[in-house]
């Protein structure tokens, strides 16, 4: 540092940054003038003025004035307002231009459906359009995040803090019970995509295919909703840089209370270990994070890029929880033959480190003897020992759970039009994703490892190769606008993996690296599996739509698909939709609307079965036949499910209607629909008769589940400062029509250990009245008596101290009624800010918490959850019951941010310089007394000590808050943005 300090001058590192972007220092010119209302002339505040094909823009004052740099080759501005027509004015000698913008539509704005685009006033299916600027902000650790309650009927739940974890994405409610209830994900033309796999500054726009008439297109993978990504590309221009950086600060926002020492000891009976010791505390931490992310774009007319390399190292408030994630984007665009010809590449690479953490530190924080001491004299951790008694602090400290992530992505695309409205296309993708688990346990640790050691290595990856072709044609006939699209797609997945599993390590130096040392590998009691398989989707497919006089639309499409995870007489399906609009207001005048659509559609999808190989029957490995020449010979035998070859598609039939409207001069917005979806042929696993069948279940068609819900999406331009956006969802009950033959009713979702595994949180029922999907079911516990035992009610109504004569209700459902997002925007002359409230209403959790560790007559060590329910009088046993099923409605302010650009001199080195703080997850208004009341769509299983994946993901029993639930995370951000 010495050396450095000497021999670079003072002020050499600005000189050195100046050298660095002196390719930037071009000659500009300024460009100024003033932006107004064309009715009555009055200057709009807070307009966006944009230099196109670069970075650069400026913002109009109080009066409507802009001043803006514009370098050397740009030669288009465009000028955008809320609730006014954008304009693009291409630029001539003058440097003064004024500009009047009319009240305005999106009507002329292009939205991205299934293998095309199309302008606004020619949807007739439910699409949604999310923009860059409209997205949350903030320290996103989930792409998911930036549309939470942007969209009606998107349903986005991540519970709890844990940087890791991803979110639970339901479109319009539950569509299968296989694991393609999440949406179909679509970046830049490839379907089946990991959201994940991208950074949340490449994105440009997100449309939303919602109803089956417009995610159709999409076939077998379309039920469930699809999600439309694409990403920010090179524009013709002077080259450009930009840059992002953000650094944040993370501390819990909710979290379980429990007794302290003293009340552990006089209340719960426990015993006194001499200590203080705030468990939490002594496992959470504040976490710190930073984002980077820069960007070199801009082109030619002929040839545009745009390159993108970014970095964010989070860490969580659990000690030894978080990630390094490196993410960078190249895509290229060229144009030859007279523009005739347009090639096109896109290349990324993502690669993420992952400390994982145990979230499990968080349930033995809650419940560990608060007075005993994390270590005892001579350096070890203190073990109290017993069932469900782990040092938490040992946990984390003893113990490794890490994940490396490496996504890698490549594509080609060359479109020719052949003649005026005639175009060919070809496109190639390969996608590879390779995730490595590793989990260490000391030889010293008592979790998991029972003092003996444990290592567990597990290797996966996945390969997605795609061919697609298409054909467009587009003609107008006078009035009548046509356009049809033609295609064939070859998508083929290729899946494989390994894991090695053994215990009783002679020294914790081994980890991983060294499986034979381990006595189980010795022994021959180690775990070691391998798998590999793949599958195929081939499909033909088109479109045609018809726009007459921008006053009535239809749109039909078709889609044959075939897939190999089909039985061998059902390999292929049809995937009809049909849509029209009708545009009201070019019919007659409607008072008060300056437009107004009415529109229907109609669309069939499908799901997949959730794994390859389903429909057939399987051998494997079954113990040794024979024991010939010194050795053993092994048997095989019939392995897993029974083979099923009329095993067929889902099918998903989908109605849709709705308006979108505009008055007020297009300053208020919206739309308004409804939707009924019906679901035939469920994909489930049921039990088979032995004999006749050779194994005990089979994959089958056996059900039908329907759902139905009105949406709402309002946005509203007070005034030129203020725009103020509302997105407003009405789901009604999900229900099971039909299930397999003979089912009336089942109970799921086992409430598990200690004492409680032959208790089950919901019922299952296709009887009338009772078939809606959600339900707890739970004895009826009226009150707490005089002895501290709890009273029942009865199947009569009447009380009973008896639980073998205690009555069972439904005490909630976990499926919400209504969701709503709140967003309002302000600006005031360089100064900007974004409000967000969002709130779930109408569902219930189960708090898993209360239902084991509330009661005081269970005096088994553990502590005890101290909620607005705890009840000193209580000595019942902890059992589940109505009592620990609450109401779970919240109100969040989700995220707030408040910015500031500056003016810059025209002679900077900077195009835009804007700084912002930004809030997430500020504050929660709930009555329940849980970590978070976030909406719970699937069941991980019961909590199990030695079960570190989800037992069962299952989505028929939604809302049970287990006990491994991350606390919950309030975080601050300070941000910057520069253009160069």
């Amino acid at each position: 540092m010495k050396f450095l300090s000497n021999s670079f001058p003072k002020g050499g590192l600005l000189v050195a940054i100046a050298l660095l972007l002196c390719n930037f220092a071009f000659a500009q010119r300024t460009v100024k003038g003033k932006v107004t209302d064309s009715e009555n002339g009055e200057g709009l505040i807070g307009a966006t003025v944009s230099v196109v094909g670069t970075p650069r823009g400026s913002v109009t004052d109080i009066d409507g004035n802009y001043s803006v740099a514009v370098p050397d080759g740009a030669t288009q501005l465009r000028f955008s307002y809320t609730g006014f027509t954008e304009q693009t004015i291409t630029l001539a000698a003058a440097n003064v231009v004024d500009v009047a913008l009319v009240s305005g539509t999106k009507l002329d704005e292009v939205v991205v459906v299934g293998y095309g685009t199309l302008k606004s006033r020619e949807i007739t299916s439910s699409v949604a359009r999310v923009k860059a600027e409209d997205f949350n902000k903030g320290n996103v650790v989930d792409v998911a995040q930036l549309l939470q309650g942007k969209v009606a009927g998107l349903t986005i739940s991540r519970p709890g803090g844990d940087p890791n974890s991803f979110a639970q994405i339901r479109l319009r409610g539950l569509s299968t019970f296989g694991p393609n209830s999440s949406p179909l994900v679509v970046i830049d033309g490839v379907p089946g995509q990991n959201l994940n796999s991208i950074d949340p500054n490449d994105i440009e726009t997100v449309d939303v295919l919602k109803d089956g008439s417009a995610s159709a297109i999409y076939g077998t993978r379309g039920s469930s909703g699809v999600i439309i990504v694409t990403t920010k590309k090179g524009q013709a221009g002077k080259s450009a840089v930009t840059y992002s950086g953000l650094v944040s600060f993370d501390n819990i926002e909710r979290k379980v209370n429990v007794l302290d020492g003293s009340r552990y000891v006089s209340l719960a009976g426990g015993s006194n270990l001499g200590a203080n010791t705030n468990w939490l505390d002594e496992v959470t931490q504040t976490g710190k994070s930073q984002t980077h992310s820069m960007n070199l774009s801009g082109g030619t007319a002929a040839t545009s890029y745009r390159a993108t390399l970014s970095y964010r190292d989070v860490d969580g408030i659990a000690r030894t929880s978080g990630f390094k994630q490196y993410n960078g984007t190249m895509s290229i665009t060229q144009k030859a033959m007279s523009d005739r010809l347009n090639l096109s590449a896109n290349f990324g690479i993502n690669n993420r480190d992952a400390d994982l953490g145990f979230a499990d530190a968080f349930r033995y924080a809650t419940i560990y003897n608060p007075t005993a001491p994390i270590k005892n004299a001579n350096g070890s951790y203190y073990e109290i020992g017993g069932f469900e008694q782990f040092n938490p602090v040992a946990i984390i400290e003893q113990n490794t759970n890490k994940k490396n992530s490496n996504t890698y992505f490549g594509n080609l695309r060359a479109e020719l039009k052949l003649f005026e409205g005639f175009s060919l296309s070809g496109f190639v993708n390969r996608s590879n994703e390779l995730n490595k688990n590793a989990e260490f346990y000391s030889k010293t640790a008592l979790f998991r490892s029972g003092n003996r050691g444990l290592a567990r290595a597990e290797e996966f990856r996945s390969r997605n190769d795609l061919f697609e072709t298409t054909a467009n044609y587009g003609k107008k006939f006078g009035k009548l606008d046509f356009k049809a699209l033609a295609g064939y797609s070859w998508q083929k997945f290729d899946y494989a993996g390994w894991l090695n599993q053994a215990g009783g390590v002679g020294v914790d130096n081994f980890g991983i690296d060294n499986f034979g040392a381990y006595a189980d590998f010795k022994a021959g009691t180690a775990t070691t599996t391998s798998y590999h398989n793949d599958n195929t989707l081939i499909a033909q497919f088109g479109r045609v739509n018809f726009n007459y006089d921008d006053t009535y639309f239809i749109t039909g499409s078709l889609r044959r698909e075939g897939s190999s995870r089909f039985g061998e007489n059902n390999k292929w399906g049809l995937f009809p939709a049909v849509s029209g609009g009708i545009a009201l207001d070019k019919l007659a005048t409607i008072g008060g609307f300056n437009s107004l659509k009415l529109r229907a559609g109609f669309g069939v999808t499908g799901s997949i079965p959730p794994e390859s190989y389903l429909s057939i029957a399987k051998v494997s490995p079954t113990g040794n036949a024979a024991y010939i020449d010194g050795g053993y010979l092994p048997a095989w035998g019939f392995s897993g499910t029974n083979a099923n070859p009329d095993l067929k598609w889902e099918t998903k039939s989908d109605i849709n209607v709705g308006f979108d409207f505009a008055l007020l001069d297009y300053k208020l917005t919206g739309s308004l629909e409804y939707y009924k979806s019906t679901v035939s042929d469920l994909i489930f696993e049921i039990t088979a008769n032995l004999p006749p069948n050779l194994g005990p279940t089979t994959w089958a068609n056996v059900g039908k589940l329907e759902n139905s819900g009105i949406e709402l999406a309002l946005s509203y331009a007070v005034n030129s400062k203020w725009t103020t956006s509302l997105a407003a969802t009405k789901y009604f009950p999900t229900k099971l029509l039909e299930f397999y033959q003979n089912f009336k009713s089942q109970e799921y979702a086992v409430v598990g250990a200690p004492g409680q595994n032959s208790f089950f949180y919901q019922t299952v029922s296709v009887l009338d009245g009772e078939n809606e999907l959600g339900n707890f079911i739970a004895v009826d516990v009226a009150r707490v008596g005089t002895d501290g035992k709890y009273v029942y009610h009865d199947a009569t109504g009447a009380e009973t101290t008896d639980l073998a004569k205690a009555g069972k209700i439904n005490a909630g459902n976990g499926i919400p009624k209504y969701e709503l997002g709140w967003t309002n925007t302000f600006t005031h002359g360089n100064w900007d800010a974004q409000i967000f409230l969002r709130s779930v209403l109408g569902h219930s959790l189960a708090h898993e918490f209360r239902a084991f560790y509330e009661s005081l007559g269970d005096n088994n060590g553990w502590n005890k959850v101290d909620t607005k329910y705890f009840d000193a009088n209580n000595k019942a046993n902890n059992s589940y019951s109505s009592r620990t099923v609450e109401k779970a409605d919240f109100l969040r302010l989700d995220n707030m941010t408040i910015g500031y650009t500056f003016k810059l001199p025209t002679d900077s080195w900077f195009t835009k310089a804007r700084v912002f703080f930004n809030g997430q997850q500020l504050f929660t208004l709930t009555g329940y007394s849980g970590v978070d009341p976030s909406p719970r769509f699937v069941d991980a299983g019961p909590v199990d000590n030695g079960n570190r994946e989800a037992t069962v993901k299952s989505p028929l029993t939604p809302g049970i808050d287990r006990r491994n639930t991350y606390f919950t995370a309030r975080t601050l951000n300070l941000g910057v943005n520069f253009g160069f």
